[in-house]
């Protein structure tokens, strides 16, 4: 994280508004043990890295049997997430490259959650095998769509307007964690329903902005 992103003078989405209240009031929790690592030497990328094997790690624990052990690591993994973008912006090193390592440590945790879910068959093998490549999609084509022609101090500002197919996850997962009702086959199929018409909206819309005036022009 080494350069400092530079501020932008568009307008917020409702979506990119909560995130910037969020980190606010995460900030507001956690600087001062942001502060007192970044003194003992902790990145934000160390952060993630080792948030990211720890997610994973949680759920293999899960899976062999050790539940309280798998679901406690697996919340201090969820938590650290609020750890290393406070460091970062305590240091105020900021940059798309750091977010990038912090995306590949929130979707790591995510995937490693699904996985141990099919394993478990909590989630159908088809369901969950989807929705991981419906994910990835979604992803990669609203990072195109949000963040495209954007000023960024990388290759692309790596962060999708897509927060919300986490939380749902992530709720039933709790709610099967700590009350054994279990919600999750349900919600993989309403998020996959709902991932696909964003690939479909997404797609329609960088096939517009990519093709649509050169076709205009080879029209005319």
């Amino acid at each position: 994280m080494a350069s400092r992103i530079k501020s932008r003078s568009q307008s917020l989405s409702v979506a990119q508004r909560w995130g910037r209240s969020y980190k606010l009031f995460t900030d507001s929790i956690f600087t001062p043990v942001c502060a007192l690592l970044a003194r003992l030497g902790f990145t934000p990328n160390f952060i993630s890295g080792f948030r990211g094997i720890l997610g994973i790690a949680s759920m293999v624990l899960y899976c062999s049997g050790y539940v309280w052990s798998g679901v406690s690591m697996f919340i201090v993994a969820l938590v650290l997430d609020s750890i290393d973008g406070g460091i970062a912006r305590y240091k105020k090193s900021c940059s798309h490259r750091g977010t990038f390592i912090d995306k590949v440590a929130d979707y790591s945790i995510y995937c490693a959650s699904l996985i141990s879910m099919i394993y478990l068959e909590h989630v159908g093998g088809f369901a969950g095998a989807y929705h991981l490549s419906i994910v990835f999609a979604a992803v990669i084509f609203r990072i195109i769509v949000d963040n495209e022609g954007k000023e960024s101090d990388w290759i692309i500002d790596p962060t999708p307007n897509l927060v919300w197919f986490m939380i749902v996850w992530y709720a039933a997962l709790f709610v099967f964690f700590f009350s054994g009702i279990d919600l999750m086959a349900g919600a993989v199929f309403w998020l996959n329903v709902f991932l696909t018409l964003t690939v479909l909206q997404s797609y329609w819309v960088i096939n517009s902005r990519w093709f649509g005036r050169s076709s205009v022009k080879r029209r005319r």
